[in-house]
């Protein structure tokens, strides 16, 4: 089973200064970890147009879950995209079995 993540915050350095990131990367890291206790893989999207002060916390937040999830064979990835990406080939990719070793990645998209 895959869990999505959706993380639809501001990521600007007024939002990581006024705490609204922090907030946002909170409820994502909840939501991740109850996905991950089920079995499920995760992927966290992340769908702003500044990406960064987004870039290193989602990276420590989904690198933290990938390792210490990985011995139940959890993948958990984390994919930045601007507001009005499609995401669905990005998140057909990781469900496939070409994507079976990646986990801890940070994947962006082009802008």
């Amino acid at each position: 089973m895959n869990a999505i993540v959706r993380m639809d915050a501001a990521a600007d350095l007024d939002a990581a200064a006024g705490g609204q990131l922090a907030d946002a990367l909170t409820r994502a890291f909840v939501e991740a970890k109850e996905a991950c206790a089920r079995g499920d893989n995760v992927l966290v999207i992340a769908r702003t147009d500044e990406t960064d002060a987004l870039r290193g916390a989602l990276g420590a937040l989904v690198r933290s879950l990938a390792r210490e999830n990985a011995a139940k064979g959890v993948r958990v990835n984390g994919l930045i995209v601007p507001v009005d990406a499609d995401v669905d080939a990005f998140a057909a990719f990781l469900a496939t079995p070409a994507a079976t070793m990646v986990t801890g990645a940070i994947l962006e998209s082009p802008r």
